[in-house]
């Protein structure tokens, strides 16, 4: 049976990728649309950006994409960035104080540099993080079902950052930790085997046997366990 909770979760184990890279960017995406649309001006979502100093360079091609595509988000990042440069004009000029007037900036102390860094994470990469550990538990806690591992099966499976979490996750639940381990060594034998019989028939003298399918797509695959799913925006 599906709940409410894992809905995001079932739907995306029938879709290409890792399942939980792709509840995470779906939250991720609601997010950064709410905050455009909703939330530019909340005095505690300004507060976090400062903190921040915005955001990281794949949440803000995210913001970029949506200021693009939805009407009215590129006055939201226009708002939130203008406030953020306004900002550090601001602390840039009490940063220092010239040596006499219409003299030279005296150079800052190191701690008095160290204040310009950012305090907090990228807020979006936080949202994404909270959604991706929540949906691995309800992973762990569903995975004795013999539906949830049907269903798993028919998936891509998790990549390698989520595989390693979710093991951890479900150390405490010997069902599903032995499944997704058997599971897990199951599909990177098998991926495995792709590389190594793609990369031989590269040889000249074996250029006559054909290469399937999953063979040509494994380094595709490779790349896609090892660095994570993600839609291209």
């Amino acid at each position: 049976m599906v709940g409410l909770a894992t809905l995001d979760l079932w739907e995306s184990l029938r879709q290409n990728g890792c399942p939980v890279c792709r509840v995470q960017e779906k939250a991720e995406r609601r997010y950064a649309v709410n905050l455009l649309w909703e939330n530019v001006n909340d005095p505690g979502v300004r507060v976090r950006l400062l903190a921040s100093q915005g955001f990281c360079g794949a949440h803000v091609r995210l913001l970029l994409s949506l200021a693009d595509r939805e009407l009215g988000s590129r006055l939201g990042l226009a708002i939130i960035y203008e406030h953020l440069t306004r900002d550090l004009i601001r602390r840039l000029g009490e940063l220092v104080r010239p040596a006499r007037v219409f003299g030279p900036a005296r150079p800052p102390a190191q701690r008095q540099l160290r204040r310009l860094l950012p305090t907090e994470e990228c807020p979006v990469c936080v949202v994404g993080r909270e959604a991706a550990e929540r949906n691995l538990w309800f992973l762990v806690e569903n995975l004795p079902s013999a539906d949830w591992q049907a269903a798993w099966k028919a998936s891509d499976g998790l990549c390698r950052s989520h595989l390693l979490r979710a093991l951890a996750v479900a150390a405490g639940r010997p069902e599903a930790f032995d499944f997704l381990w058997q599971d897990a060594i199951g599909r990177l034998e098998s991926l495995r085997h792709n590389l190594a019989e793609f990369i031989r028939k590269q040889a000249w003298e074996n250029r006559d046997e054909p290469v399937s399918a999953a063979e040509a797509r494994g380094v595709e695959a490779a790349t896609a366990f090892f660095a994570g799913w993600k839609s291209g925006i």
